[in-house]
């Protein structure tokens, strides 16, 4: 019987992210929890990208007997991404909840983490926590970096159901902090939240999964955190943002 909670390591992806690739794959390498398998879904167009990332699985499963690194080729089922994105991840949620995994970790493939992330992530003990990685975001009339999570800046606003992108400082000292909203790029997610919420998006509603996904906890009364002190690595793809927004 494992003593430690199993956890699916897992995304959905696309050949515009190849470019980090390589760089993922190390991070996965480096990782320090032991008791993982992963499992990658990919929505490009033919399976070739499919057969890259099948060899990196095959040299990660020879490295960790008794586990699993499974590579998906769903194919283009979708024209439009965020539906494609959302597709992937409930392929892995279906997988998570049938084969009784104890937490899904959504780990993007250009999120570069911290090898004991999933320790660290483990120790608080919430059904929703992950850590902190920054995103370029249209504020204020012009790209600017941020911290990808949302807090309810006070109780007032909480109510009001009013977040706020969180500012640099906020992040110090590190520490655990309750957020409105976080992304799905380094996130922990116990099987109880899976059984409850799938993920989705809205049509007529630009906002992605991750949004959807906060939206959804707290209608379920679930309480999300970020550990400030848990900084990853984005790989920007610029490939990625020049997408035509009639495909999303």
């Amino acid at each position: 019987m494992d003593l430690l909670p199993r956890i699916l390591i897992g995304c959905p992806t696309a050949d515009v992210k190849a470019d980090s690739l390589e760089a993922y794959v190390a991070g996965l390498n480096a990782l320090t929890y032991p008791n993982v398998d992963i499992v990658i879904e990919d929505n490009s167009a033919n399976e070739k990208y499919a057969e890259r990332i099948q060899a990196h699985a095959k040299e990660w499963e020879k490295n960790h007997p008794g586990h699993t690194f499974r590579v998906i080729h769903s194919g283009n089922v979708s024209p439009r991404v965020r539906e494609r994105i959302i597709h992937g991840r409930n392929v892995i949620r279906d997988i998570v909840l049938k084969e009784n995994y104890d937490y899904f970790f959504s780990l993007e493939q250009d999120i570069i983490p911290q090898k004991d992330v999933i320790e660290k992530l483990l120790a608080h003990r919430k059904d929703v926590v992950g850590g902190v990685y920054y995103n370029k975001v249209q504020l204020g009339g012009k790209m600017q970096l941020v911290p990808l999570l949302m807090i309810y800046p006070n109780e007032q606003m909480k109510q009001k159901n009013q977040a706020h992108w969180v500012g640099f400082t906020h992040l110090v000292p590190p520490r655990l902090i309750e957020v409105a909203s976080i992304g799905l790029g380094c996130v922990l997610i116990h099987r109880s939240v899976l059984e409850k919420i799938s993920f989705r998006i809205r049509e007529n509603d630009p906002a992605f999964d991750d949004m959807h996904f906060a939206i959804d906890l707290r209608q379920h009364g679930i309480s999300m955190f970020a550990d400030t002190g848990i900084t990853c690595e984005h790989r920007f793809n610029e490939a990625f943002r020049n997408v035509p927004d009639e495909e999303f």
